[in-house]
């Protein structure tokens, strides 16, 4: 996998990446495996932003000018997955979430295949993701 760009998002640069063109977003619940309190979001040119909504210096409102489909949201053991209208869940494992926008996920699915779930899927998504996005860009040129 090829990340173009990678970012860490803090309370003193943030301001300066926003508004992102978000097209997937994970996030991992404060009590997660893997790297607890993450949020990781792709954006359509396939950069990589991240921060951690647990640890990390942003309060709620910074969380939601980065990420306003945040606002949408609701992951958890003990509430019911929610998410934006147009997007796709996926469980992840180990309190680790995705939501793929509508204009990959069909794609991020044919790509991904029935075999690929839960601990497996966390390990895989974002090659999955970028295979997707490069397939829509590819067929978009194309046309």
């Amino acid at each position: 996998m090829k990340i173009l760009n990678m970012v860490e998002l803090t309370k003193t640069n943030y301001k300066n990446y926003i508004p992102l063109d978000i097209v997937a977003l994970s996030f991992a619940e404060g009590g997660a495996q893997g790297c607890p309190g993450r949020i990781e979001i792709v954006t359509f040119d396939q950069k990589l932003y991240y921060f951690n909504h647990c640890f990390g210096d942003l309060d709620e409102h910074d969380i939601y000018s980065i990420c306003p489909e945040l606002r949408e949201c609701s992951f958890g053991p003990f509430r019911r997955n929610k998410i934006p209208a147009g997007w796709k869940y996926y469980y992840l494992g180990a309190g680790n979430h995705l939501t793929v926008s509508g204009r990959v996920y069909m794609e991020f699915d044919r790509i991904k295949g029935k075999d690929i779930e839960g601990v497996a899927l966390y390990q895989a998504w974002l090659d999955i993701l970028f295979s997707a996005m490069k397939k829509n860009y590819d067929r978009a040129e194309n046309r």
